[in-house]
């Protein structure tokens, strides 16, 4: 009996881990067996031969040139020298195909990964880099892409524009690799790395590089069409070239129709997060989207007054979206909300325990009355409805110097209800602290406003808030703000936490929200809480 468990097990373990062949830039297609003293010479000839799931293909280092599509069957491994990292250089380019090929008609288990290889687009000749259209659990790690014309790396499954019962992939991630110069700019932006129609998928601990020519540049994580659902994209550092006129977008992030539990965590990025599409639902999730301890920034002061740090603009509905401890710096405004679609709805919408710092435009713009804080759009306004946007404990402050910003938080501008500002510090903007306007139409209202135990200082309009013709929130409650220097710590890197003696110390509001318990440092919140995003 134990034999025969013996043998068991041993049968279990080589179908697991299969059989191993080898792919080298001395190997020979045509007298090769894939063996290690006899490989094969092409990536592309090796996916011809090995397609029982849980085999692998090892590519030797050096240099491997591809001029045909690499398909890589079902449950197959790629995998390169962990220590000498081969190159794969393609050429292959027809239609809108990518260099390797990971594709089913329907969705299938891949269960396979590809890692410790470097793409190469050979000088943008190549349209993109990998394609895996509807697998599951396929694992893309320890991997550089270089140079692909369009796309580097896409999780696919097609669903329609804004589809409410679509379908998906599940289990892909993407992780600890290199994309440098992958997402092109054609009538669109294309991605480095794309999740389309994805579900418990992961995007975590990369590093994305996307300085192309200005205007030949997208989106570095672009998810368009998107329809994605209980995943998490963290640790990734984005670089971009500063936003001008010459560039498309400002998306470091360019998330479409979010259906529940995506989280965006710890990212480092020079460019904004934008969350489009039609609808971006919770389903039965707490949050549709969740973007927390992340930096988006513009690498100097914003030279293009659409720069911006957090955008909301799905076309139908936003809601149970949390924007917290994130850092926002140098863009023109800091949160960009509304949507051009008549009807549309935004709904449980937090901003809490974020610093946003120096918003505007530089001074060698020579454009006055531009920067924001919060800031809504100009679609169809007296149509959508925004009911519980609420706004804790942030820091704004605006760019300094010549020319002149405008506020700092603004009342949504459509129907709005159960509007909350509480405990924030605003600084330095010209026009008002906070600022509400119909933008002459009638329609547009507001009702059950909060504006209490906030900071204002340095703001125009005597630092109280102010409100355009024939605009008067009904059911407002805006009191015990405090007009007077916050006095942080400063020194450089500049500290936003309180020195003793602020009049912001225990001058706060309780939120009643159980679930908010620490400020921007992780330090367990008071009562009542300090005014701004530090606890003293």
């Amino acid at each position: 009996m134990r034999k025969i468990l013996i043998l068991i097990l041993l049968a279990c373990s080589l179908t697991a881990w299969g059989t191993k062949y080898y792919v080298d830039a001395a190997g020979n297609d045509g007298t090769g067996d894939g063996s290690v003293g006899n490989p094969w010479a092409l990536v592309s000839y090796a996916c011809t031969q090995v397609t029982t799931p849980g085999d692998t293909i090892y590519v030797n280092p050096g240099t491997i040139n591809e001029s045909a599509r690499i398909n890589l069957a079902r449950g197959v491994h790629l995998l390169g020298d962990s220590t000498d990292i081969p190159k794969i250089i393609s050429t292959y380019r027809d239609a809108s195909y990518y260099a390797v090929w990971l594709a089913d008609e329907t969705v299938q288990d891949g269960n396979q990964s590809i890692s410790y290889l470097h793409f190469d687009g050979s000088n943008y000749t190549a349209y993109g880099a990998i394609m895996i259209s509807r697998r599951n659990n396929v694992d893309i790690h320890h991997c550089t892409f270089t140079n692909f014309h369009l796309w580097g790396v896409r999780f696919y499954v097609p669903n329609s524009v804004g589809e409410l019962s679509p379908n998906y992939a599940t289990g892909n991630s993407f992780r600890h690799n290199t994309v440098t110069n992958c997402a092109g700019y054609g009538a669109n932006g294309y991605g480095g790395c794309g999740m389309d129609g994805q579900e418990d998928f992961y995007i975590g601990y990369n590093d994305f590089i996307q300085k192309n020519t200005p205007g030949l540049n997208g989106m570095p994580i672009k998810c368009v069409n998107g329809i994605i659902r209980n995943g998490k994209i963290e640790h990734n550092n984005i670089y971009m070239n500063p936003f001008t006129s010459s560039e498309h977008w400002d998306f470091a992030i360019e998330l479409w129709d979010c259906r529940g539990g995506v989280e965006i965590a710890y990212n480092y990025c020079e460019g904004s997060l934008d969350i489009g599409g039609r609808s971006n639902l919770r389903g039965e999730y707490a949050y549709s989207v969740w973007a927390h301890h992340n930096t988006f920034k513009q690498p100097s002061q914003a030279l293009n007054q659409h720069t911006r740090g957090l955008i909301v603009e799905g076309q139908t509905t936003n809601e149970y979206i949390i924007f917290e401890k994130n850092y926002v710096q140098n863009t023109c405004t800091g949160v960009a909300m509304g949507s051009e679609i008549a009807g549309a709805s935004h709904n449980n919408i937090r901003i809490s325990y974020n610093i946003f710092e120096s918003l505007g435009l530089d001074d060698s713009q020579a454009t006055s009355s531009k920067g924001w804080g919060a800031k809504w759009g100009d679609g169809p306004n007296s149509t959508q409805t925004a009911d519980s946007i609420i706004f804790l404990n942030n820091i704004f402050t605006a760019k300094v110097g010549t020319y002149s910003t405008m506020w700092g938080i603004q009342i949504p501008q459509v129907v709005a209800t159960n509007i909350i500002i509480r405990n924030n510090i605003i600084l330095n903007f010209d026009f008002a602290p906070v600022y509400g306007q119909n933008n002459g139409d009638p329609g547009i209202t507001c009702d059950i406003l909060s504006i209490e135990n906030n900071c204002f200082y340095g703001n125009g309009y005597s630092n109280v808030p102010r409100y355009g013709p024939d605009y008067t929130p009904t059911n407002n409650t805006t009191q015990n703000n405090i007009i007077a220097d916050p006095t942080f710590v400063g020194g450089s890197p500049y500290s936003y936490k309180l020195q003793a003696g602020s009049p912001c110390i225990n001058a706060g509001i309780a939120t009643g929200l159980s679930f908010i318990a620490t400020d921007y440092d992780g330090v367990a919140i008071a009562s009542p809480p300090e005014i701004g995003a530090y606890e003293y």
